[in-house]
């Protein structure tokens, strides 16, 4: 059931297992603790509550007391989402989840967080992704072994059916407690789960799904090499966290390459795991070519007949909130350090610009709106465009091509 060659990752301190109460990470845990004892691997477990349902805390506590029953250490991560936020609730949850457990982990001196996907999941997200339009990079299976937020993620259950964990977990007389939503066709996954079940109908099941993907995620390590090499020969950034593109090496690539790139540029200002359908892309890609101006994605391009330069709209850039810590990631791609925490931080704005005074000729208006700056009340204290200080540190996240997710 559990992939032991996933498991055989270097660990450094415990390993971290996400656990639910649903089926799914319930058998995770039971068989990972059977597996951890021989080895004399510490397990440390934490449940996350996305306060979405009445019943998330109560299914919380469960977990909690299962642990206690296994001798487990637990914690409850939960997740306040902010009462203005729009936009896809279940891609905010799912990056809330993220940064939760990775949190979580670091501070218990681990860097490595057990997840429960399965085959099923596998198929699943290929079908919602085969809806979206998307392309090589959305269709290939997910990794086994990933890395994101400063830990290892592993998925040691990918060739295990949802089926056979249930069958697990009732030969141990082990009850679980499944999310009511995954019956719920107000959510896509629900629809796709009932999909997947009238498509075994016509012989295509998980597994089958599976192998697609498996092979699609081949071909696309392949691709990705391609693109990293164009990425390199093409693309430069700015200190102020612009990309500047080389058309006439841009050029000269195969169209799927150019379209793949474009993507990866797009996800780096987004921070969104999923690039716009394929449709919009092929557009941008046109505009681009043509030399047009364009924004998509929060990302603003524009440039000449030799070179594009992409940049962040400031109009998608986080809003002011009060710097509590020393050290701060900022819109995805800025890491902001400062000795004393108390100031204010968020974006320079028109009137951060007008403070600035005459701004370095590279760097266009709209660009330094959107750049991060630390406030003390109405004035900057500090920000990229401005004289270096030596307690305010300003580090912008470098593009290192394809993101592999």
């Amino acid at each position: 059931m559990l992939d032991h060659d996933v498991l055989s990752q270097r660990l450094h301190g415990p390993l971290g297992v996400a656990v639910s109460g649903g089926g799914d990470s319930v058998a995770l845990l039971i068989a990972l603790r059977d597996w951890a004892s021989s080895r004399e691997v510490a397990l440390k477990v934490a449940t996350v509550d996305h306060a979405l349902r009445d019943e998330s805390a109560e299914e919380a506590r469960w977990v909690g007391r299962l642990c206690r029953d296994l001798d487990l250490p637990h914690v409850v991560l939960n997740w306040h989402r902010a009462p203005d936020a729009t936009g896809n609730l279940a891609e905010q949850a799912r990056h809330a989840r993220r940064a939760l457990l990775a949190d979580w982990i670091k501070a218990e001196g681990g860097r490595t967080v057990v997840l429960g996907h399965t085959r099923d999941d596998l198929a699943e997200t290929f079908l919602m992704r085969l809806a979206r339009g998307s392309g090589l990079a959305g269709l290939s299976a997910m990794q086994a072994v990933s890395d994101g937020n400063g830990v290892r993620w592993l998925r040691p259950m990918l060739n295990t059916g949802r089926s056979d964990l249930r069958g697990f977990l009732t030969e141990r007389n082990q009850t679980w407690h499944d999310d009511p939503s995954n019956e719920d066709d107000l959510y896509q996954r629900a629809r796709t789960r009932k999909a997947l079940a009238v498509l075994r109908g016509i012989d295509i099941d998980a597994g089958c799904i599976a192998q697609t993907a498996h092979r699609l995620r081949d071909s696309r390590i392949v691709v990705d090499r391609h693109v990293a090499d164009l990425a390199r020969n093409c693309l430069s950034q700015t200190r102020f966290g612009e990309i500047i593109l080389s058309k006439i090496v841009f050029e000269q690539a195969p169209a799927i390459l150019q379209q793949q790139l474009l993507r990866d540029i797009l996800r780096y200002f987004s921070g969104s795991v999923h690039a716009p359908r394929f449709e919009a892309i092929v557009r941008l890609h046109g505009r681009i070519l043509a030399g047009e101006a364009s924004t998509l994605s929060g990302v603003q391009i524009s440039g000449a007949d030799r070179i594009c330069r992409f940049s962040r709209e400031p109009a998608f850039v986080p809003p002011m909130v009060a710097m509590d810590e020393c050290r701060v990631i900022w819109d995805h791609r800025w890491t902001v350090s400062v000795l004393k925490p108390g100031y204010q931080l968020g974006p320079l704005g028109m009137e951060g610009v007008r403070q600035c005074g005459p701004r370095p000729r590279r760097v266009r208006a709209t660009t330094a709106h959107a750049l991060p700056a630390i406030w003390a009340g109405d004035e900057v204290v500090a920000t990229p465009v401005l004289k270096p200080r030596s307690d305010i540190s300003f580090r912008v996240r470098h593009f290192a091509g394809p993101d592999p997710h």
